[in-house]
Order: structure tokens, then C-alpha cells, then sequence
């Protein structure tokens, strides 16, 4: 089984930031275990303007990510609480800046 690098954007870096210590490590834990190994096995495919990216659910946060298969990557482009489809937002208006 491939393993896979786990790399933020230096935005979804500060996205992190923004939790205490304990969910942040709870969030980084679980992308390494699921994310790590099985990126596609563990988060659901996003639609519309984030065709492309998948969504992993964690508790009440999301992470937005894509798989770089042929780089054995996966890139994180936000992390966030659920609450209204906010991280969804933040998402797309990172991957339309970019």
C-alpha cells in the first residue's frame, strides 16, 4: 500500500492554527491515519466549482483536499467547522485565487 505526503496550502496551515491544541491534533491525526493511506477510500467526492477536490468529515470540521495520484500527494485546501457550508466557501474562493 503507497503511503501518501500529506501537504497545506499555507492558508489550510493557518485554518489549523485557528483551533485549541487538542482539536488541531485530533484534525492532524485523523488526515495522517485516513488521508495518509486511503485518501480515496476515506473522503467523498465535492461537485460544481470544487469538481475535483473531496471532502473529509471529521467530527463537526471538513477538510477540502485533492489527490495528486501520480505525485503521491494530498494537497489540503481548507479546514474548517461545518456550520453552514462555511469551509466550502473558503474553498473555492482559494482554488479560484490560485
Amino acid at each position: 500500500m503507497k503511503k501518501y505526503i500529506i501537504l497545506f496550502d499555507p492558508r489550510a496551515q493557518q485554518d489549523m492554527l485557528d483551533f485549541d491544541h487538542s482539536t488541531a491534533r485530533m484534525i492532524r491525526n485523523t488526515l495522517v491515519k485516513k488521508l495518509g493511506q486511503a485518501p480515496l477510500e476515506y473522503g467523498a467526492p465535492l461537485f460544481g466549482i470544487l469538481g475535483g477536490y473531496r471532502k473529509l468529515k471529521i467530527s463537526k470540521y471538513r477538510v477540502v483536499y485533492t489527490v495528486k495520484n501520480e505525485l503521491i500527494e494530498v494537497h489540503i485546501v481548507a479546514v474548517g467547522h461545518r456550520r453552514d457550508e462555511e469551509v466550502y466557501d473558503i474553498a473555492t474562493k482559494r482554488i479560484q485565487n490560485q
